[in-house]
């Protein structure tokens, strides 16, 4: 029997509602698709914008000029190195930086200072072994031997950079006036910028411990490259250390102090505007 005029239409209405309901879904899938690859891309620059930033900051560090007689002013002085060549010679003295480690912590602070309000980051450098030939790599060309962990192995350097969140007693129009302090909830918060210098024992545990801090601070943007470190052995002997040098920043959370115990990590210079303060030793 033929369907009546009101029987076609309800059919008609109840294909339009299917074929509603359809494109309604998809268009709901294709949304949170290109949602999260719109996220996905976010990510993506913001990490390759810290990396590249970091690789470009890693490089002008060790290419700093500065002056080859200590103490005098840059503009002053009679004869400029980079600052690479000055870490190779104070190293090679002692297997320690000793008079170049607050130069080496002036110039990475200062050349970080355009990313110092977001980020968080660590400096570090330790050598891995040490080898009487003249690479630093099994696999260089012309080496002829290997390299082998050496006594003086782990941390030469080590550099934290990291905001710490304190509470005053302000009332909420005081804090509020104030740059440097934020009101959250019903207490008066300010954030400081603390460099913390750190002189761990030798060894590669607290290499790892410093892996590990980074691997719990969230989207973490590194720069890492060798080079090449002079020592003396006990027999007067000239040792190649392998040492690697990184630069890894990362958006400002909180970092265990417990971590930083273990690293040995004294809290050097903070600032909560824009002059840094010299924190005095206990």
């Amino acid at each position: 029997m033929a369907l009546n005029s009101d029987e076609k239409g309800q059919a008609a209405i109840t294909d339009s509602l299917y074929f509603l309901m359809i494109v309604s879904a998809l268009c709901i899938v294709l949304f949170l698709i290109s949602n999260a690859y719109g996220n996905t891309v976010v990510e993506q620059i913001k990490r390759q914008y810290g990396s590249e930033y970091a690789a470009s900051a890693f490089k002008t560090i060790f290419k700093s000029s500065t002056p080859r007689i200590e103490g005098q002013a840059l503009e002053e002085t009679p004869e400029v190195d980079y600052l690479l060549a000055r870490v190779k010679e104070d190293f090679a003295d002692d297997q320690k930086l000793n008079s170049t480690a607050g130069l080496l912590a002036n110039n990475i602070v200062g050349i970080m200072e355009p990313v110092q309000d977001n980020y968080d980051y660590v400096f570090y450098i330790y050598n891995s072994g040490g080898s009487t030939t003249d690479c630093i790599s099994p696999t260089d060309p012309g080496c002829s031997g290997t390299i082998t962990p050496g006594g003086n192995a782990g941390l030469i350097f080590l550099l934290f950079s990291l905001h710490r969140t304190t509470s005053n007693d302000l009332d909420k129009a005081n804090c509020t006036a104030n740059p440097t302090m934020v009101w959250v909830g019903n207490a008066c918060l300010d954030t400081e910028q603390v460099i913390f210098l750190c002189y761990p024992a030798s060894g590669l545990a607290n290499v790892h411990k410093v892996e590990g801090l980074l691997s719990n601070v969230g989207s973490v943007s590194k720069s890492e490259s060798w080079i090449r470190l002079i020592s003396q052995n006990s027999s007067g002997n000239d040792n190649l250390e392998a040492a690697q040098v990184n630069l890894a920043m990362w958006v400002s959370t909180v970092v265990p102090e417990d971590v930083l115990n273990e690293l040995q990590c004294s809290s050097s210079w903070k600032r909560s505007g824009r002059e840094w303060e010299k924190i005095p030793t206990s």
